[in-house]
């Protein structure tokens, strides 16, 4: 069963795209990203930080305000060929809206 959360439709923000390369301006310190990549090794050990950056974007891209969190995450998953647990992106996706990037219903 997933959390409320997951079930979170995140809307993107127009001319606000998420900041490139790795992500000095997201308030996730490099601490958080490690441990995001231990979740996600957890779940599927073909997991690296390096798929972050796609992430991320295909986040923002996928950020329609009709489809899931759940549902991008499995969207990015079969796009990249990699399981990703929902949940483990949320704090993610929360560091989108801090930045501006997208809007969240709650």
């Amino acid at each position: 069963m997933r959390s409320k959360d997951t079930m979170t439709k995140p809307l993107k923000v127009e001319k606000i795209l998420p900041p490139g390369h790795f992500y000095p301006r997201l308030d996730i310190p490099y601490e958080g990203w490690v441990e995001l990549e231990r979740k996600m090794k957890k779940i599927d050990n073909s997991f690296s930080l390096g798929h972050l950056r796609s992430i991320i974007h295909e986040i923002y891209i996928y950020a329609d305000g009709e489809t899931t969190l759940s549902e991008i995450a499995e969207k990015i998953g079969l796009e990249f060929g990699v399981a990703l647990d929902p949940e483990t992106l949320i704090p993610v996706l929360e560091s989108l809206e801090r930045f501006g990037s997208i809007t969240i219903d709650k």
